[in-house]
């Protein structure tokens, strides 16, 4: 395996003309220190609504559904199922969101916000939007543009990755 140097990964050359050579490593070295220092200053916001990091991801996706399965939350955020089912008991601990048994199949619960968790998903949205500012600041808009259609491609190419590893 080829060690990489921590000095210059994520630098790119000083030199315009060297600009095509990236360091080996550098480019998801820079994607895994971006997700993670955005990850830990939107966990600062959360924790001042009481909130830990994970759970904004499912009080937005209920706030735009009356109730959702809590298997569809789980596709939604793309993990496990038993990931969402502890998430979802802490939730329900903090008087957030409540857990219907479905009617037609037993095994199925729904998941829907209750007024609390209604009334916090604002101060969440506002904490989201924050947090992107500050990251964001240094950027104009057409930048911050071309990052996220960036961002999402190297998603597609991701997804379709574990797709093949599934056999799907």
């Amino acid at each position: 395996m080829t060690k990489i140097d921590r000095q210059d990964m994520g630098r790119l050359p000083a030199n315009p003309k060297k600009m095509n050579k990236v360091p080996k490593g550098a480019m998801l070295s820079q994607l895994v220190s971006t997700a993670r220092g955005a990850r830990t200053a939107l966990s600062a916001r959360l924790s001042e609504l009481g909130l830990h990091a994970g759970q904004e991801q499912i009080l937005l996706a209920l706030s735009d559904e009356e109730q959702l399965p809590l298997s569809s939350i789980a596709d939604l955020l793309g993990v496990r199922a038993q990931t969402i089912t502890r998430a979802i008991t802490r939730l329900e601990a903090q008087g957030l969101v409540f857990r219907t048994p479905s009617q037609e199949d037993g095994r199925v619960s729904f998941i829907a916000l209750t007024q609390a968790g209604r009334d916090i998903v604002g101060d969440v949205k506002k904490a989201v939007k924050k947090v992107e500012r500050q990251m964001l600041r240094s950027l104009d808009k057409v930048q911050q543009k071309t990052l996220l259609r960036l961002l999402e491609t190297v998603d597609i190419e991701l997804a379709s990755i574990a797709t093949k590893r599934s056999g799907g």
